[in-house]
């Protein structure tokens, strides 16, 4: 199990059906009306924040990808 199924099944049952909700307009390019923010130190990464968890993507050409899902503290460590 990777870490970002461990962190979602950490999660309340509402905060899990929020986040893959999010997930899901990511995948499908729906996610403009989302509170969204380039991340600047990377070229095509994004951010897209709700409560205190944070969702960072990746988009190459037509291709996302999920980085990475947790608190807004530790999100960006790994990057």
């Amino acid at each position: 199990m990777d870490k970002i199924q461990k962190f979602l099944l950490k999660l309340s049952a509402k905060e899990r059906e929020v986040i893959l909700g999010l997930l899901e307009k990511i995948v499908t390019n729906k996610w403009e009306n989302e509170d969204y923010v380039k991340i600047q130190w990377h070229k095509n990464m994004y951010r897209i924040r709700k409560w205190q968890i944070r969702i960072v993507f990746s988009i190459e050409w037509s291709t996302v990808s999920v980085i990475n899902i947790d608190y807004r503290g530790s999100v960006y460590k790994e990057l």
